[in-house]
């Protein structure tokens, strides 16, 4: 697994002649981004993200510090290594901020994860067999899940 932390590319973005898909990279098991990283991965101005995290946290309804962190790590530079402080943000927030702006981008990742919890709410789950296939990990909690699914059926047809 890769540390999150540095990583600015954790979802994958794909462009084609009309479209954009997204993938999230196969080391990457939590998806946080920071405020600038964000401005690069919906390809729009600074000030914007600014402005629409603020609508964005002030609308949902949710346990933030669930969703927010704020990490310290040392940038080496070529004079001197740096102390750099940042806010990031979830994947739930990120979500959230993608119904906030008007980019290209972010209605692409918009209808990405509509399409992806329609997916979800139709079959019950949704699987990415390469991501799983990649991590260990992951295979782990799939083999488990379908553990306690058969259990679950072996219980209701002895009943």
């Amino acid at each position: 697994m890769n540390n999150e932390l540095s990583d600015p590319n954790m979802i994958i973005k794909k462009k084609s002649s009309n479209t954009i898909t997204f993938q999230i990279k196969d080391t990457i098991d939590i998806i946080w981004m920071s405020q600038k990283t964000l401005s690069i991965f919906f390809e729009v101005p600074f000030k914007t993200i600014i402005t629409a995290l603020k609508i964005t946290l002030d609308d949902i309804q949710t346990h933030k510090k669930n969703h927010i962190r704020t990490i310290s790590y040392v940038k080496n530079q070529k004079t001197s290594p740096q102390s750099i402080q940042e806010t990031q943000y979830s994947f739930y927030i990120i979500s959230w901020l993608a119904f906030k702006l008007d980019s290209p981008i972010a209605k692409a990742f918009q209808q990405w994860v509509i399409e992806s919890h329609y997916t979800l709410s139709k079959n019950g789950f949704l699987l990415q067999k390469k991501r799983i296939i990649k991590s260990e990990k992951r295979l782990k909690k799939l083999q488990h899940q379908v553990n306690k699914l058969n259990n679950a059926l072996t219980d209701q047809q002895s009943l």
